[in-house]
């Protein structure tokens, strides 16, 4: 799957926006030397810290929402002095979940050109990346690339030899060939017909089972249906 589909297996996660300051950019009142908006380096920690000026006073903020704001000013100011001019509050209630924007600018890793791989964990699209996965495609077939309908394929769908998969999205049931095709079934009790009962799908997000090459589906009715050969 190229790069620029690898984000279809990660979770998406909510805008990266700058924090909304009211009267940004006016002069402030308690030091006209600084503007409503402006990001100080306040120093003294072992870590950096940084306070953005608000109109009635100061606020804390993270590496990543004082880097969004993008307003520093040059040098950094204690905290005493700092607390001198204003109260310093929080500019927003310090959440953190598996969604939530970094508090610290997170560290690019060094990519090479090899193997891109996003590990997705399960049908809510949990997922971690790795880079310079060694894979060996010299004798695996390339998807047909695109159905039909112009639905997007991955460019290959790698299956141990000689197995497959049940996968899962809400309330459809596929069962995944060892050639990567995907066959959908009318409803899970056909998966135990063919003698797959019991057996736990890999749960994944629609997005991505999308990319697996579609079969016609597995449907029983359909199977009774009398073909006429002409």
């Amino acid at each position: 799957m190229g790069v620029a589909r690898l984000h279809q297996g990660c979770q998406q996660g909510p805008a990266a926006r700058a924090a909304v300051i009211v009267g940004e950019g006016q002069v402030w009142a308690k030091n006209p030397a600084w503007r409503i908006g402006d990001v100080i380096k306040v120093s003294g920690f072992a870590e950096d810290k940084y306070v953005v000026v608000r109109q009635n006073d100061l606020a804390w903020v993270n590496q990543f929402q004082a880097t969004m704001l993008g307003s520093g000013r040059s040098g950094s100011e204690n905290l005493s002095d700092l607390g001198k001019l204003a109260t310093i509050n929080d500019l927003q209630p310090k959440a953190v979940g598996p969604q939530e924007p970094p508090v610290d600018l997170p560290r690019i890793a060094t990519y090479t050109g090899g193997g891109l791989c996003s590990v997705v964990k399960d049908e809510a699209g949990n997922s971690e990346l790795r880079s310079e996965v060694q894979l060996d495609l010299s004798k695996r077939p390339q998807t047909a690339g695109r159905s039909k309908d112009g639905v997007v394929y991955a460019d290959y769908i790698l299956v141990p030899h000689g197995r497959g998969a049940i996968v899962a999205s809400g309330q459809t049931f596929s069962l995944v060939a060892p050639d990567g095709v995907r066959y959908a079934a009318a409803n899970p009790a056909v998966l135990g017909k063919l003698g797959y009962d019991g057996k736990a799908p890999v749960r994944l997000p629609p997005v991505l089972i999308s990319l697996l090459p579609e079969g016609p589906g597995l449907d029983p009715q359909e199977a009774l249906v009398q073909l006429t050969v002409s």
